[in-house]
């Protein structure tokens, strides 16, 4: 996300850098706007930004079956995304600023992400029987306890339950 957000930036800075130039000036551009010098940029220097929109979105179909666990916020980068750039790199953004209000909203959703990311992955249970558990973090069995598991912590296994005991397993 912060990569396709820096490709945008960079974007929207080779667009006001072109349209600066007194060479660049032509009737084309006071004829049909932004919007071909844009999709010109996207398919030649910019055409990093297409594939990177064709991952995310393959991995948000992939998400589809858990979808109420995919934040709001990206869901709605996705569909913002979707009605501006196709997967195919048919580029919808009429103006500059559309790409500047794309960047502020991306800038959004990558600071949402960064709060709640963590580096630690925990595990709640209630109980373990006969499985193969692993986290990075915790693991912390709630009630009745472990039984013939194996399980690997990062940090610390915790039993919670009474009497909370593990018996067979590692």
């Amino acid at each position: 996300m912060k990569s396709l957000k820096n490709l945008f930036e960079m974007m929207e800075a080779a667009i006001r850098q072109l349209k600066s130039q007194k060479a660049f000036k032509t009737d084309d551009l006071a004829k049909y706007g932004e919007r071909q010098l844009i999709q010109l940029l996207l398919d030649t220097k910019f055409n990093n930004i297409i594939n990177i929109i064709k991952n995310f979105y393959a991995f948000y179909e992939n998400s589809e079956v858990n979808k109420e666990h995919v934040l709001p916020e990206l869901r709605s980068l996705k569909e913002q995304l979707q009605d501006k750039i196709k997967a195919s790199g048919l580029c919808a953004i009429q103006k500059s600023t559309e790409i500047v209000s794309l960047i502020s909203f991306m800038t959004e959703v990558c600071d949402l992400l960064n709060k709640i990311s963590d580096k630690y992955s925990n595990i709640w249970t209630s109980y373990i029987q006969k499985s193969y558990v692993k986290a990075s973090g915790n693991v912390v069995t709630a009630s009745e306890g472990a039984y013939n598991s194996e399980i690997y912590a990062g940090k610390k296994v915790v039993f919670k339950g009474e009497p909370g005991l593990c018996r067979g397993g590692r």
